[in-house]
């Protein structure tokens, strides 16, 4: 334990406890379990903390403000998730003075941008941004920057930009776990089409990755399957899908909207279906075998550790990774329950 400048994280970290209860045995109030406080008093002796430096410290901090961008949630199941941890650690730092304000916009490049410049307007200490629809937006990124707004990404990362740090997962790798795990359960001599569920597909950076990436590892392995993409605007469009069932040995859906793939292949069906998240209608078909296998994104810690890296970022001057990558978890029917 050589480092010098512990934080109320690390010492919960050492410990094993939550950031409140660290709080409260610092500063000697609200209940606490006997086991805790000794965990706490524990590892404050190994680190040979001083509580009045924190306590001082924690009395500097000014109120702090973090705008959040991001899609609205309220019927879609992934980006639900998403606020999920971000309201987790929301709670968390509330009590260091930490506030979240919300922007949540409709799935348009007009909403999105009106968002975004009300955000600048407001001028809060640091933003968290889903840039879904980021071209067109660079000029907004380049306003924060020249007020020194710090600021993260999560599910998008964006080239170019000074942000803080993205929260995410390695796309192109994920395109190739994908095709790998595709590559044991279908016959080479039938056609794998990979399937994207996208309005703005085109500036979905991230799904084009995921399609490369599963393209990329069969030219590799000088495979002879045969690869089709198929862009949709919007699930009602999968019904076009029908007439190409009968060739199709396997789909690969980039999106979390696996679950509408399914709802589209016969009752007796033998295509293979990979895809994305443990939103409930996906996790249902996962263990009724309509789908196969779902690649884990883990939205609720995207959004949890995209509101902790700032609020640390502004109470404690703490470095961020400018990438935290998160696992990119194979998910089955055996094991779905480890991850619910």
């Amino acid at each position: 334990m050589a480092k010098e400048n512990y934080t109320i994280r690390d010492i919960a970290e050492l410990a094993n406890v939550s950031r409140g209860t660290v709080d409260r045995v610092i500063h000697n109030r609200g209940k606490v379990s006997e086991t805790a406080v000794k965990k706490v008093k524990e590892v404050l002796e190994k680190i040979n903390y001083e509580p009045n430096l924190i306590a001082r410290s924690l009395k500097a901090h000014k109120n702090n403000v973090v705008a959040i961008i991001i899609p609205d949630y309220s019927e879609d199941n992934y980006w639900r998730q998403c606020v999920y941890g971000i309201r987790r650690a929301e709670k968390e730092f509330r009590q260091f003075g930490i506030s979240l304000q919300y922007y949540e916009y409709q799935k348009t490049r007009e909403a999105y941008e009106q968002k975004f410049s009300d955000v600048i307007v407001d001028e809060p200490d640091a933003v968290l941004i889903v840039p879904i629809y980021y071209s067109g937006s660079l000029s907004l990124f380049r306003q924060l920057e020249e007020r020194e707004i710090p600021y993260s990404l999560i599910n998008t990362p964006i080239e170019d930009l000074n942000y803080q740090t993205f929260i995410g997962q390695d796309y192109r790798k994920s395109g190739r776990v994908a095709a790998q795990l595709m590559e044991t359960l279908v016959d080479k001599e039938k056609k794998v089409v990979v399937v994207h569920v996208e309005q703005d597909f085109e500036n979905s950076t991230h799904l084009h990755e995921k399609e490369e990436g599963f393209k990329e590892y069969f030219r590799q392995k000088n495979s002879t399957q045969q690869i089709e993409a198929l862009t949709f605007k919007n699930a009602k469009d999968l019904s076009s899908l029908h007439q190409e069932l009968p060739n199709i040995a396997g789909i690969f859906m980039t999106t979390s909207q696996t679950y509408e793939i399914a709802d589209y292949l016969p009752q007796d069906s033998d295509i293979k279906v990979i895809g994305y998240d443990l939103i409930p209608k996906n996790v249902e078909y996962l263990r009724l075998g309509k789908i196969n296998i779902l690649i884990h994104q883990n939205p609720k810690q995207q959004g949890y550790d995209g509101v902790s890296y700032l609020s640390e970022h502004l109470l404690y001057k703490k470095e961020m990774p400018k990438v935290k990558l998160l696992p990119l978890d194979v998910v089955v029917s055996e094991n779905v329950d480890c991850y619910l």
